[in-house]
């Protein structure tokens, strides 16, 4: 008669210990976080379902742009704002002029969703640098109570 697994094994033969176990979790958020920051830091919105899915998110900080097209320079600050806070804070952006009109947005305008809020803040004063805009979702995030990213445990 075999015993198999022994007697005084805890775990299978080829399972990891609490060690391995730990360390394939740690490199597991690490490839989460790589590509994250692999995406695009600005989401582009062109649809009516796409307006629906960005409607829907309701836990997370957004801000929301309508800019002429990709090379204008109000888009690119807004782009590299983006990247301050990427994957953290969503940031979406239409060239799209019915996308714009359904969220009621206006040419170089920027509106700032925080989480459960129906309503959105139009961030004044635009058109904005990347400074501005950074400065501004920094201001609003602490109002939040924003600490900073998740900790992979």
């Amino acid at each position: 008669v075999h015993n198999f697994p022994p007697k005084h094994s805890t775990h299978a033969p080829d399972s990891p210990t609490g060690q391995e176990q730990f360390f394939y979790l740690n490199i597991f958020c690490v490839v989460c976080v790589v590509f994250q920051l692999i995406e695009d830091p600005v989401e582009i919105i062109n649809s009516k379902l796409e307006v629906q899915a960005f409607e829907r998110i309701e836990d997370h900080i957004k801000l929301i742009g309508f800019f002429k097209s990709e090379e204008s320079e109000h888009y690119k600050a807004f782009e590299e704002a983006a990247e301050h806070f990427q994957p953290y804070i969503k940031f979406f952006a239409t060239f799209d002029k019915g996308v714009a009109k359904k969220l009621s947005l206006k040419m170089n305008e920027v509106d700032f969703y925080e989480p459960f809020m129906d309503e959105p803040i139009a961030i004044p004063d635009k058109p904005y640098t990347e400074e501005e805009l950074v400065e501004f979702v920094k201001e609003h995030q602490r109002s939040l109570g924003w600490i900073g990213p998740s900790i992979c445990i």
